[in-house]
């Protein structure tokens, strides 16, 4: 109401000015538009104007009031309340502010400053925008840390080369005499920009002809092996090469193994972690500590000092008689058993030792291997009971009383194991083929008895020729059935080995056909019809008596054209040898 009341006062104030009253005051703040005098003032004055005004500056204004302009009077920016001016845009910051670095930054304030506070920019932001990006160490470090000359901001490029600001630090000599050692002003070679004392980056392998820092070298000073000013080496010659330790440690190494022949290498047993608690590799010496070797405490072999051995040293891994010489003489003195230890025992054993007595060129076969050594063998010295064996098959070496109390005088072989065998001595199994006469038939149930002497085992008869030799041994079998017959000794034509009765004679093929031909049935089946003198004698026979030739005359006259002639009936056959 009081706004309609104020405003009809005003208009009635202009119409009675006249026409020149009638115009809208002049406003002092300037020619604006769309904005009312209510938004800021109020009907009971001018001044104060509202507070909070209707008036919101970020959405009629192309400047939204932010941070410490938020905070700031009307008059702060507008001075003369000509609130048309200044026109400024949000990023036209130099229009009310004063470039205090000169256009050296270029001129978007906002990249470095906010409304916020002006002093206070993220200075590692702000340099992403020069040749020299903060990083490590630098970050923390004000502006005014390097650009220490330039009062209110006035910042000028700087030289980028680390010696520019440091300069000092590689001068001094307290810390490393970069001078005298020529290193190079490259100083990011060595350092990095997180740490300046330490210099992770040096490589020592470059500048110590190959030699790397490992293991404890990494953790000690360069103090350690150097000497200032100079920086020259603590020992001398300088090491060769990475495992050239005693160029250093030449002292340790004479403290420790002075006069015991240990190499100089000293990398094969310690590391360069750790120098104490040695790993030493006894097989570089050519012989390995196995079993109970390597539990032992050096000095069980080797004397101090000089770490010499207190046996001769031996040849090889397996000579073992070089330092047990009076264990060998204790167990095996004359006994000719060889020195190679290890052919029987272990290195984790002495005792128990398992002895190849197949090494001996006689394998204990059967019987023998559970034999106790004392059976053959006479302690001391181990030697035989017997003369030695010539091979695995001489049995009779061993075994004569046995083969003269079964074979004296029996002509039997001395190759015992064509019998016999290695695990029982009794039932030998003997191979009668092998005398060059198998027993068949009749013969192989026969007890030996019945052909040899039982004392002597001597034949009791005749040997034979051969396998067919029946006669040798059954003369007076043949003499009692064709003694004087005219028979052969070819025995097995008629007989067999199985049973000697029941012969079966085929007189046929052998003599004259009487069980075929013309004589087939012609006679009584009595030998005597024709061998007049059986059983006496088979080789006498008789044709004419059976036949019409018993008148001489008239056979004399029926082959008196026969060249040969004769009337006795051993011509008749050689005529008639088929009987036609």
């Amino acid at each position: 109401m009081n706004r309609r009341i104020a405003a009809l006062s005003l208009l009635i104030l202009a119409l009675s000015a006249g026409p020149a009253a009638a115009q809208a005051p002049q406003s002092p703040h300037g020619e604006l538009t769309g904005v009312a005098c209510e938004s800021c003032h109020t009907d009971d004055g001018w001044t104060p104007v509202k507070s909070p005004m209707d008036f919101d500056h970020d959405e009629s204004t192309a400047f939204p009031l932010t941070g410490r302009h938020d905070e700031s009077d009307c008059a702060t920016c507008h001075i003369s309340l000509r609130f048309d001016e200044p026109g400024a845009a949000g990023a036209e910051c130099t229009s009310c502010h004063i470039d205090v670095h000169r256009g050296s930054l270029g001129a978007d304030c906002a990249a470095c400053h906010d409304t916020e506070s002006f002093t206070q920019i993220p200075t590692g932001d702000a340099h992403l925008r020069t040749s020299f990006p903060l990083t490590g160490a630098h970050l923390q470090l004000s502006c005014e840390s390097c650009h220490f000359d330039e009062v209110g901001g006035q910042f000028a490029p700087l030289d980028t080369d680390c010696a520019s600001c440091h300069e000092s630090d590689y001068r001094n000599a307290q810390l490393v005499d970069h001078v005298a050692n020529a290193y190079p002003l490259d100083c990011l070679e060595c350092h990095t920009v997180v740490a300046w004392r330490q210099a992770p980056l040096f490589d020592h392998v470059a500048l110590a002809s190959g030699f790397e820092l490992l293991g404890a070298h990494a953790q000690t000073g360069c103090d350690g092996c150097h000497l200032r000013p100079g920086n020259e080496l603590r020992y001398a010659p300088a090491p060769t090469g990475q495992q050239d330790c005693v160029a250093c440690h030449r002292a340790d190494y004479d403290e420790e193994h002075g006069g015991s022949a240990i190499p100089t290498e000293c990398g094969d047993c310690h590391n360069v972690s750790d120098w104490d608690g040695a790993i030493f590799d006894h097989a570089l010496t050519g012989f390995p500590l196995e079993g109970p070797h390597g539990s032992l405490g050096c000095e069980n072999c080797h004397r101090e000092p000089g770490n010499e051995l207190i046996f001769p040293r031996p040849a090889t891994p397996a000579d073992c008689v070089s330092c047990h010489r009076a264990d060998f003489d204790r167990e095996h003195a004359g006994s000719g058993f060889a020195t190679t230890c290890l052919d029987c025992h272990v290195p984790g054993d002495w005792g128990g030792a398992e002895f190849d007595h197949a090494l001996t060129g006689f394998d204990l076969l059967g019987a023998h291997q559970g034999a106790p050594c004392a059976d053959c063998h006479q302690q001391p010295g181990n030697q035989l009971l017997f003369p030695v064996p010539n091979n695995q098959d001489d049995c009779v070496s061993c075994h004569q009383a046995d083969y003269n109390a079964e074979h004296a005088g029996t002509g039997f072989a001395t190759t015992c194991l064509d019998c016999h065998n290695a695990t029982q001595f009794a039932g030998a199994v003997f191979n009668h083929t092998g005398l060059g006469f198998d027993l068949v038939g009749a013969h192989v149930p026969l007890l030996c008895t019945k052909c040899h002497n039982p004392v002597d085992n001597s034949l009791l008869f005749q040997i034979p020729n051969n396998q067919d030799d029946c006669v040798a041994c059954h003369q007076a079998d043949y003499n009692a059935n064709h003694a004087g017959s005219g028979y052969p000794t070819t025995c097995l034509s008629c007989h067999n080995t199985t049973q000697f009765a029941g012969a079966v004679f085929d007189h046929d093929a052998l003599f004259f056909p009487i069980y075929s031909g013309k004589h087939k049935d012609e006679w009584n089946n009595n030998c005597a019809s024709c061998h007049l003198a059986a059983p006496a004698s088979f080789s006498t026979f008789s044709c004419i008596n059976c036949h019409e030739h018993s008148n001489k005359s008239k056979v004399d006259n029926d082959h008196s054209q026969v060249q040969g002639y004769a009337y006795v009936s051993s011509a008749c056959l050689s005529c008639h040898p088929q009987g036609n």
